[in-house]
């Protein structure tokens, strides 16, 4: 018989009963990670299948460094950081048109609006000191010009459940310790159309003046599975499944304390100490320290999650300290890293994530398919590095391989995890 897991035990029991509120006050299944611990393992372990899809290379539409991809029902949607630009492609990866950005523009960020079904793409000017936003469809044509939001009153930060059901994640931030209220604020909200429907996950800001002060920050998943998703509260890494009318408690992640901060910290009335470790992580944030825990979801046994400091180590290896996806088998308990998978047979031996995925994760576009982006200089660089293995390239790649070279447009890699 199998070994079953007491998070998945406890998961499928809350399914099945109403919790009173006393049930808070159990506690909770542990799930203990710590990330020095991860193994590594091969694409085709997790995957079923990788594509590539190069983008177009073409005088009209030369990229430089891809910082954000946005992959709609009929287009991929990419920034720009060097042209400060947003191009479309098809999902084949023909161009389709280019936005041209301004140089002097800053905080720059292209968002898949869910409310208006549109891109969203926002942008800073140095010289006026005010900020733009404007909406395209998913081909890339201008829906306004009036620098305003078309007609929603809808937040753009909620995430559709479907039937005009919204979430909407709250902060519990306390700018100024001196003035803290003993009052109730709700980190989780769920609306019917635009009217608020139910509030969930309350904090106590009083009593909790170190966790809201520290500002660990509450994260909603790209998108829902089957109405509903898993979210965790910062800094206790508490996980509960959300649907449109309550929040239950699942179990809690576990980590080493060096990656945690301290309970006699989290838990103090101290404001001079509360200050002092607020300002310390603002002004010099420690990269090994977990904020939250974001995009977990479950595919059979294997439970899905990303850790979030406040900043991240880039590195082009897999240093042991500085994984932040992982993969943690409710059977057999073995925590993978994904920044650790090496490409096999299965994906001709190529890279499937660049650095990028060690912030934003798994970005997945429909149920169990996820999207990254690879450039031109790795794929060609793998290309060298394994030709020995004599991998057998689709028609595609093999064209891709012969027709272009480092300096072309990234890659899109399309991976369908396994069941």
């Amino acid at each position: 018989m199998k070994k079953n897991n007491i998070g998945r035990l406890m998961f499928y029991s809350l399914m099945s009963t109403i919790l009173t509120v006393g049930a808070f006050a159990q506690e909770l299944p542990k799930i203990r990670i710590n990330p020095a611990q991860a193994y590594g393992g091969t694409v085709s372990e997790y995957f079923e299948k990788v594509e590539y899809i190069p983008l177009e290379t073409s005088k009209k539409c030369m990229l430089g460094y891809v910082t954000r991809l946005i992959v709609t029902d009929s287009s991929f949607v990419v920034y720009d950081a060097d042209t400060h630009s947003v191009y479309f492609f098809t999902l084949l990866g023909k161009f389709i048109t280019k936005i041209k950005g301004k140089a002097e523009s800053v905080g720059e960020n292209i968002e898949f609006n869910n409310n208006l079904n549109c891109i969203e793409f926002s942008r800073g000017a140095r010289s006026s000191h005010t900020r733009e936003k404007k909406y395209y469809s998913k081909s890339g044509k201008l829906i306004d010009n009036n620098n305003e939001a078309p007609s929603s009153s809808k937040n753009p930060e909620m995430l559709p459940f479907g039937n005009g059901y919204f979430a909407l994640a709250n902060g519990c931030f306390i700018p100024n310790l001196k003035s803290v209220k003993d009052s109730i604020v709700y980190r989780l909200e769920t609306y019917k159309n635009d009217i608020l429907y139910k509030s969930l996950l309350p904090v106590n800001q009083k009593e909790n003046e170190a966790i809201c002060a520290i500002n660990g920050f509450l994260m909603l998943p790209e998108r829902v599975d089957g109405n509903a998703f898993y979210i965790s509260t910062p800094l206790d890494y508490k996980v509960y499944h959300v649907d449109k009318d309550d929040a239950k408690p699942v179990f809690q992640f576990v980590f080493p304390r060096e990656r945690v901060f301290a309970k006699e910290i989290l838990t103090s009335h101290d404001k001079e100490l509360i200050k002092a470790t607020a300002e310390k992580y603002f002004l010099n944030p420690d990269p090994l320290k977990i904020m939250n825990v974001s995009n977990i979801f479950y595919k059979g046994d294997n439970l899905f999650f990303k850790i979030n400091p406040r900043v991240y180590v880039s590195s082009g290896g897999s240093e042991i300290e500085h994984q932040y996806n992982f993969i943690f088998n409710t059977t057999t308990e073995k925590l993978v890293s994904l920044e650790r998978l090496v490409g096999d047979g299965s994906n001709y031996f190529l890279p499937i994530f660049n650095e990028r995925m060690k912030v934003e994760g798994l970005n997945e576009f429909e149920k169990g398919v996820y999207y990254s982006n690879i450039s031109s200089f790795n794929m060609f660089a793998s290309l060298e590095a394994t030709k020995d293995k004599k991998p057998q390239y689709p028609a595609t790649l093999q064209d891709y391989f012969k027709t272009q070279n480092r300096k072309s447009n990234p890659v899109i890699v399309r991976m369908k995890l396994k069941e």
